[in-house]
């Protein structure tokens, strides 16, 4: 049996990279890390434009899909995690978005203390290291890099242009607390290359000895003794292993690694444990609850000029762009493909917006950018356009993450209950709405031939909404599977401990009884900046490890 550690991390993601370079910092205590994925990562991985090429990579992903989406006309989605050392961080789309004071908050109105806009926003700027430097608003010194857009391709000002054009504000920096209105995007981007957690972790285990990677290595259960949490058992090429913890375990497994992890150790709802086989310890029913994502739909329209992204990711000028952005940072391959967007209300009344929007210059049809040579030469030059994703931040509907087996190898059955909730059908329209009249706007004018999604002929809301159930997709923000709260259905506290289990924790994006209204990578890195404060304050008071039963 490898020799115990003093903490035991779960998941080498946003957060668990995060808090494990931050635990670490302390020679005094031996932190392991447990990634089920591989390690470092590829070499194009590092490119922000390619994000679209790896996602769907099986060596880098879970490939989840949902269960069948009832008021999605049965679609199953597919459901990317990252799989890797970074997680998802190392081909999500980048960007660098709190969401809103609003959101922060609101989970302190539900009882979360210490979790308000003006308790989160010190952590949020620890965490950045921004290219501004420090001010009122960023961090200037922190582990992940964050810089602003700057992008080259001219159809991203033309938008900017259009929306000022359709009566929205500008917005300078779009980490405003009160953020209403469109700009350019901040993002994990340095020197042109993608910055995630992996690479903070890796730079603090290359110096570290009280740091261990375990990568490779599938966490099947959490042990227990007596009410606490003792250890983690794990599969490592097929061989089962267990690693005791002195003080604590932590969670970072994502909103659904880290419920089917619980699950599997038994922490959950019983009639459910019970029905899949799997003996229960603690009553949680809220484990796997409350799971909440968003979901947008595009407005696509074709260009009457060979503008879009097709330009410079054809086959034959990417090796000339890739090594542009090796040597120099520079150049459409260093860019997030989605440099611009912005916040708006579906409707009048509202505190603060309800719906995000994300620009693309992208093929009109929704034909891979990756793969040109897909389609004749000729056919690639219609295909040039530009698009918008829109929908609702704060969806209404809630769905589950459960146990298909008790096979920690069989993929949990996520079911994200998209439009159940009828509240999500207006803005999910209004937002369509909104984008088509930005498109209408005398900017685009020289660019604009025709809409070719939802088409000219879906006008009605009732033509929208059929459109809204066959094409919405997610955008791979999922949160809420343990949540933080006191009441029945909360699964951690205000300090992240698992109610009723002894040194055992959650930090990472299940904990958000509330999606923010934006990006979640960043928010989840500032929760994982609070764990890290929490288990400090809590050693150097002296607090045991049976202090959270």
């Amino acid at each position: 049996m490898p020799e115990p550690a003093d903490i035991i991390v779960i998941g080498a993601g946003a957060a668990g990279c995060v808090l494990a370079e931050r635990l670490s910092s302390d020679p005094s205590l031996k932190v392991v890390l447990i990634e089920a994925g591989q390690g470092k990562s590829r070499p194009l991985h590092a490119f922000p434009m390619l994000a679209g090429h790896f996602y769907r990579r099986a060596k880098d992903n879970w490939s989840f899909h949902t269960e069948p989406q009832p008021a999605l006309n049965g679609r199953r989605l597919f459901f990317p995690r990252g799989k890797r050392i970074g997680g998802s961080t190392i081909f999500n789309g980048m960007v660098y978005a709190r969401g809103n004071r609003g959101d922060y908050d609101h989970w302190a109105q539900l009882g979360n203390a210490g979790w308000s806009y003006e308790d989160v926003l010190p952590y949020f700027k620890r965490n950045e290291r921004h290219e501004g430097g420090e001010t009122e608003l960023h961090g200037g010194s922190g582990l992940v890099s964050v810089s602003h857009a700057r992008p080259s391709n001219p159809l991203f000002y033309v938008f900017i242009e259009a929306v000022i054009q359709a009566g929205f504000p500008r917005i300078a920096d779009m980490s405003s607390p009160a953020t209403a209105g469109v700009g350019f995007y901040d993002f994990h981007i340095a020197n042109g290359r993608r910055s995630s957690s992996a690479t903070v972790l890796l730079e603090a285990a290359s110096s570290r000895k009280n740091l261990r990677i375990v990568d490779c290595s599938l966490v099947t259960r959490i042990l227990f003794r007596g009410t606490l949490a003792a250890g983690v058992e794990f599969v490592r090429d097929g061989e089962v292993s267990t690693l005791l913890a002195r003080q604590e375990i932590v969670l970072t497994a994502g909103a659904i690694g880290t419920p089917h992890i619980l699950l599997l150790s038994g922490i959950g709802n019983p009639e459910h444990l019970k029905a899949v086989g799997v003996a229960p310890f603690r009553d949680l029913p809220g484990v796997g609850e409350n799971l909440t994502d968003h979901l947008d739909a595009w407005v696509r329209v074709s260009s009457r000029q060979p503008v879009s992204l097709l330009r410079e990711l054809r086959a034959d000028r990417i090796a000339i762009n890739v090594a542009r952005a090796q040597l120099f940072g520079k150049g459409p391959v260093s860019e997030s493909p989605i440099s611009a967007g912005g916040y708006f209300y579906s409707r009048p009344g509202l505190e603060y917006p309800d719906l995000q929007a994300f620009f693309l210059p992208v093929p009109a049809t929704g034909a891979k950018v990756w793969y040109p040579f897909t389609a004749k030469a000729r056919e690639i030059r219609e295909l040039h356009g530009y698009g918008l994703r829109i929908g609702p931040v704060r969806p209404q509907s809630r769905g589950r993450v459960r146990l298909a087996s008790p096979n920690p190898q069989e993929a949990p059955r996520i079911h994200p209950a998209y439009l159940t909730n009828a509240a999500d059908i207006a803005p999910m329209i209004e937002g369509l709405k909104i984008a088509r009249t930005i498109f209408s706007q005398p900017g685009f004018e020289p660019y604009r031939q025709v809409e070719t999604a939802p088409g000219p002929d879906v006008r009605t809301d009732a033509e929208l909404e059929a459109y809204v159930r066959e094409t919405a997709d997610s955008v791979f923000h999922p949160v809420g599977t343990a949540r933080m709260g006191n009441d029945r259905m909360a699964v951690v506290d205000a300090r992240l401990k698992v109610h009723g289990v002894g040194g055992l924790r959650v930090a990472d994006a299940s904990i958000m009884p509330l999606i923010p209204s934006g990006n979640t990578s960043a928010p989840t890195m500032m929760i994982a900046e609070r764990a890290a404060d929490f288990i400090r304050e809590d050693r150097r008071a002296g607090r045991t490890y049976a202090d959270a039963v």
